[in-house]
């Protein structure tokens, strides 16, 4: 079975620009003379402006994430296109340090309550169970465009480094996590900035007490329900705090991917027209193994899995591409491959040699008896790609409970095991 959805189209960017004399926007390839010994113009003699060598526009790039830059010739400043970071020209040098950029969200931030992150040197997003996805979703679909490491901390404990120059995230949808809340008080304590994402709870309450703002997401949903709120609360707060660029372009895409799935995969739509319906049969009473491409693809099998054992309430696994071929593979023999249903979760953008590993290494998951289907999505940003991977998992979840008769809701278990471990504290 393959989900296919159709790519959008991609539109080359602009080439660099430069401001001209009229105040507007004029592009190198509009003056005759743009060259790397281009001369100043009279009148740019006259005023004493800075005009910068083409060549140079075309190859310059924002630090801070990657992004094209315009000159402001008027200003002598270069403009990002995608976070607004502002960098000086200074003696006809461009100076492209973060540090010196001035960053417009600097104003809005401070409003808002969010933290300062000048000078940051690391980012640790603490968070249980579907609190924690968020996190993930911010270290694989921003690795590229980040010029610091984010560490997913799934523990009441917090890394070494983690200290004043550290921005910790702290993510519980309930607000009542302990873990969660045993790592808020330790990066307080360790005098880490920190970003509170909540739907209410002790931490809520705490910050405050404190003082210091939270970003509040809707109540009444399920923690896993809620990944979308989590995460785009976290992902628009670090936005308007300077760390990541404009996200409007990519939300945009992950919204019109959801409603596309909405209309493909959704309980009114019949099985023979419904892939996930027709997958949460192929899976029937097979154990789920998941696998998808470190990066974007690895997060979804794992939201997969996750969702397989509390939504399907069934056991499951999930494993990244290529490492699974350094241990896994050797697993897959009879009889214990009969019992399982592997799906491969794919997308445009895989490194060709890993994606050259998928077709080899589902032969050798059926030859050990097991069944073989792949999901696919032809989304063009990360963001969309992870999120048009997880909903048809969410979806095939659901409907593998629904089949064998089970409410995908509740959670009793974890419900027992909480009460549990009450009693014995």
């Amino acid at each position: 079975m393959v989900v296919q959805r159709p790519a959008l189209e991609h539109r080359a960017p602009a080439p660099a620009q430069r401001r001209g004399d009229d105040g507007g926007v004029a592009r190198s390839e509009d003056r005759d003379d743009a060259g790397p010994d281009q001369e100043l113009t009279p009148k740019e003699k006259e005023e004493g402006r800075v005009t910068l060598d083409p060549e140079l526009l075309r190859i310059l790039v924002c630090p801070n994430d990657r992004g094209e830059v315009d000159y402001h010739e008027d200003e002598e400043v270069l403009v990002c296109r995608t976070c607004g970071y502002r960098y000086p020209v200074r003696d006809d040098i461009p100076v492209m340090l973060i540090d010196e950029a001035e960053k417009p969200a600097a104003r809005k931030r401070a409003a808002s309550g969010l933290p300062d992150l000048a000078g940051l040197t690391s980012v640790v997003c603490c968070g249980m169970g579907g609190s924690a996805v968020a996190g993930d979703v911010l270290k694989q679909a921003f690795r590229e465009r980040l010029g610091i490491p984010v560490d997913v901390n799934r523990s009441p404990v917090l890394p070494a480094f983690a200290g004043p120059s550290t921005l910790v995230v702290v993510s519980s949808y309930s607000g009542n996590t302990a873990e969660t809340l045993a790592a808020f008080h330790e990066a307080a304590a360790r005098g880490c900035r920190i970003l509170t994402i909540t739907g209410g709870g002790a931490l809520s309450e705490e910050c405050a007490a404190r003082g210091w703002a939270a970003v509040h997401v809707p109540g009444g949903f399920q923690p896993r329900a809620a990944v979308g709120h989590l995460t785009f609360a976290m992902l628009g707060a670090l936005e308007s705090a300077g760390l990541l660029p404009s996200l409007a372009e990519a939300v945009d895409e992950v919204v019109a991917e959801l409603e596309r799935a909405a209309a493909d995969l959704a309980p009114g739509t019949p099985s023979e027209r419904n892939p996930a319906k027709v997958l949460a049969t192929t899976i029937g009473d097979r154990i789920p193994v998941i696998w998808g491409i470190e990066g974007v693809a690895s997060v979804a099998a794992m939201r997969w899995k996750t969702q397989m054992n509390e939504n399907g309430k069934v056991p499951a696994f999930a494993s990244a591409m290529s490492e699974l071929d350094h241990n896994e593979v050797v697993g897959w023999t009879r009889p214990y491959g009969e019992r399982c249903a592997v799906i491969g979760l794919r997308h445009g953008a895989e490194p060709e040699e890993l994606s050259a590993r998928f077709p080899l290494s589902a032969d050798i998951a059926r030859d050990a008896g097991a069944t073989y289907d792949e999901v696919r999505v032809g989304t063009r940003s990360a963001l969309a790609t992870l999120f048009g991977l997880v909903v048809v998992g969410d979806l095939v979840s659901c409907y593998v409970a629904l089949r064998r008769g089970g409410d995908p809701t509740p959670v009793a278990v974890i419900d027992r095991l909480k009460a549990a471990l009450a009693r014995a504290t």
